[in-house]
């Protein structure tokens, strides 16, 4: 299992908020591509980076995500109001790794199955994850069950998955080992795991319950985990 820092963009700046909650947490931490390169130099694996913005149909950070992009040595999943198969295209033609979906993803079952059947294992899905049900629109309305988003995977043959544990996100809180060990019975694909990450202790759990990638943002930021993680690999 490889840890991978999180950049969270809101008006162009990186911000750490708790459980998904605009104002919470700490606001403002500065630059995004200096956060990417600081990342950079302590070896990371690859980014993760959300437009918050676009997430929430307020805004979009993408022109500052593109130079952020363009300036990567290192492979960069993004996410946040992705919702055309063009702006898919787009951004896969751009270099992007992985395209992280969510709200049209889970609500257009047609569109789910044209952009899987397009670009395949370029796109991760996301299960934001709240008492067992999925979180749409900037985690402010209600998507399927958590059962019902693992099935429909399992029929589209997806072949990546972000499950974020929204409860501890933003906390370092600790992991519900409980359902992500649920999930990882469900799931065979590549899986990613966010929310409640604070110690090392939790990423070997994570190590051993078969995740593939840590998605890590507020324990780097705090310096509760050392930046040298970005470049571990745990088994």
């Amino acid at each position: 299992m490889i840890v991978v820092p999180s950049i969270d963009i809101e008006g162009g700046r990186v911000v750490k908020r708790i459980r998904g909650v605009r104002g919470s947490g700490r606001s403002d931490l500065g630059d995004p591509l200096e956060w990417a390169e600081r990342w950079r130099r302590e070896g990371c694996r690859g980014l993760h980076v959300v437009d918050l913005d676009a997430a929430e149909g307020v805004g979009s950070n993408r022109e500052t995500i593109g130079r952020l992009l363009e300036a990567s040595s290192v492979p960069v999943a993004i996410g946040g109001g992705f919702r055309t198969t063009e702006e898919i295209e787009v951004w896969v033609d751009r270099g992007t790794t992985r395209i992280l979906l969510s709200t049209r993803a889970w609500l257009d079952a047609a569109w789910r199955r044209e952009i899987v059947s397009k670009f395949g294992d370029r796109l991760t899905f996301c299960a934001d994850v709240s008492t067992g049900r999925l979180r749409l629109d900037g985690w402010r309305s209600d998507g399927p069950t958590l059962d019902e988003a693992l099935r429909e995977l399992a029929t589209l043959g997806a072949g990546s998955l972000l499950y974020t544990a929204i409860e501890p996100e933003g906390t370092g809180r600790g992991i519900p080992l409980g359902e992500l060990e649920h999930v990882r019975s469900e799931f065979v694909g590549e899986l990613r795991y966010a929310g409640g990450i604070g110690s090392r202790a939790d990423l070997e759990t994570l190590a051993r319950t078969r995740v593939d990638v840590a998605t890590v943002g507020h324990a780097l930021i705090s310096g509760e985990l050392p930046g040298s993680v970005v470049h571990e690999e745990f088994e």
